[in-house]
C-alpha cells in the first residue's frame, strides 16, 4: 500500500503564478510527494481552482486593488485574510494537513491559521520581506508609529508561528535582533534556467527586468548612458517590467532611441528574455529596504552568466566579491563603470564567470535537499 502524501497548504496574498520563489518551493515539494494546496489572490479571469505542476490552486474572490488608496488596500487585505481563515479552517478539518506556510507579507496572515494552530497543526511563516524597513522606505523615515505599529504586528506574527523562515543570512541575523527563535534560510535563487550559449552579438544589449518603482532607480541611468552614446558608444537598453513609475520613467525615455520599454513579462519568459542580453543592471537605492534585499533579478542574471552592474549594497557584498560583478559606489561613478564595462568583452565574460562560482553556494539544486529536510522537520518534531 502506498504511504499517504503529507499534506501541506500553502496561504500566499499574491498571484501563485507570478511568485517564482512560493511557486519553486511548491512545486519542489509536490514532486517529493507532498500533497499541495496553495491559497493565493485571483487576477479576475482565473479559474477558482485549477492544478498546475501538481500543485492545487484555489483562488479566492479577491484581486490586487485598482486604486491606491489606503483604505482600499485595508479591504483587500482584510477580505483575503478572511478567507484564508475558512479556507484554512475547512482544509484542517477535511484534510488534516500536516503543516501550513504562510508568506509574507503580511505576517499577520499568519493568524489566518489559528484554527489549525489549535488542533496542532504546524504554521512556518516564510518572511520575503521586512515590513517595519519597507516602511521607512515608503513613507521616508516620517511614519514613526505604523512602523512601531509593524514591529509590533511582526513580534507577535513570530510568537504565534511553530517555525520561521527567510530569504537571506544578512536578514536573518537582522530578525535575530528581535526573536529568539530560529531561522531557517532558503535563497531566492531562481530554478536551473535555460543557460544558452552566449555568444555575443555585436551591439551591446543592457538589460533591465522587474518592477519598475522610483526606488529602484532605474531612471539613474538615462543620464550616464546618454552621455556614453554621445562620445559613440553603440548599445541599445531594453527595460521589462510593470509598476508604479512606469508612466514616468517611459515619459522620460521617450526622447532617447537607444531605450525601449518592452512590456512587462511572466516568470516563465524570464530565460528567453535573458537569452541576448550582454549586461544586466540593478540600479537599487541604499536604503533600510534595499539594504536588506538581495534582487532575485541579480540572481537571475548571475544563473545566466549575464554580467551584472550594480550599487555596491552590504547584502549583494555579503555574496559577490569585487572581481565577480561591475560595482559602482553612487551616481559619481556610475558612467565611469559602465564605460569599462562597455569597453572590454573579456572583463565582461571573467566577471560573470566569477559570479557564478560565488553563486553556487547559494543556488537552488544545492538548497533544495535541505529545503526538504527542513520542511519535513516541521511537522515530523
Amino acid at each position: 500500500m502506498a504511504e499517504e502524501k503529507a499534506k501541506i497548504v500553502v496561504l500566499l496574498h499574491a498571484y501563485y503564478l507570478d511568485d517564482s520563489r512560493v511557486r519553486r518551493h511548491c512545486e519542489w515539494l509536490a514532486k517529493c510527494q507532498k500533497d499541495i494546496t496553495v491559497i493565493c489572490l485571483n487576477k479576475g479571469q482565473e479559474s477558482k481552482c485549477s492544478m498546475e505542476n501538481d500543485v492545487r490552486i484555489i483562488r479566492a474572490p479577491v484581486s490586487r486593488s485598482e486604486s491606491k488608496s489606503k483604505l482600499s488596500y485595508m479591504l483587500e487585505y482584510f477580505l483575503f485574510f478572511l478567507y484564508c481563515c475558512y479556507k484554512a479552517t475547512v482544509l484542517s478539518l477535511i484534510k488534516r494537513p500536516k503543516l501550513i506556510i504562510v508568506n509574507n507579507m503580511p505576517n499577520a496572515l499568519v493568524f489566518a491559521a489559528f484554527v489549525p494552530r489549535i488542533l496542532g497543526v504546524p504554521v512556518l511563516l516564510d518572511v520575503h520581506d521586512l515590513m517595519p524597513e519597507l516602511c521607512d522606505v515608503v513613507f521616508k523615515g516620517k511614519a514613526k508609529l505604523l512602523r512601531k505599529i509593524l514591529l509590533f504586528e511582526e513580534k507577535l506574527s513570530f510568537m504565534f508561528a511553530s517555525h520561521l523562515m527567510t530569504v537571506s543570512y544578512p536578514v536573518k541575523k537582522l530578525l535575530k535582533k528581535r526573536t529568539l527563535k530560529p531561522l531557517h534560510v532558503t535563497h531566492n535563487s531562481p530554478s536551473q534556467l535555460t543557460v544558452v550559449d552566449k555568444k555575443e552579438q555585436q551591439e551591446v544589449k543592457i538589460l533591465f527586468h522587474g518592477n519598475i518603482h522610483e526606488r529602484y532607480g532605474v531612471q539613474r541611468l538615462i543620464e550616464p548612458l546618454s552621455n556614453l552614446e554621445k562620445k559613440g558608444y553603440e548599445f541599445s537598453f531594453d527595460i521589462f517590467g510593470k509598476g508604479p513609475y512606469t508612466q514616468e520613467l517611459i515619459k522620460q525615455t521617450a526622447s532617447h532611441d537607444f531605450i525601449t520599454y518592452q512590456g512587462s513579462f511572466m516568470p516563465v519568459d524570464v530565460p528567453n528574455i535573458l537569452s541576448s542580453a550582454t549586461v544586466g543592471v540593478i540600479m537599487n537605492y541604499p536604503n533600510p529596504s534595499n539594504d536588506f534585499a538581495l534582487p532575485v533579478k541579480m540572481l537571475e542574471y548571475v544563473a545566466n552568466r549575464v554580467p551584472v552592474i550594480c550599487p555596491k549594497l552590504p547584502i549583494i557584498k555579503e555574496y559577490f566579491s569585487e572581481e565577480s560583478v561591475f560595482y559602482f559606489t553612487d551616481d559619481s561613478d556610475l558612467q565611469e563603470v559602465m564605460e569599462t564595462m562597455l569597453g572590454d568583452k573579456n572583463l565582461r565574460r571573467q566577471k560573470s564567470e566569477n559570479a557564478l562560482e560565488d553563486f553556487n553556494s547559494i543556488s537552488w539544486d544545492k538548497e533544495k535537499e535541505v529545503y526538504l529536510n527542513f520542511i519535513e522537520a516541521c511537522y515530523e518534531l
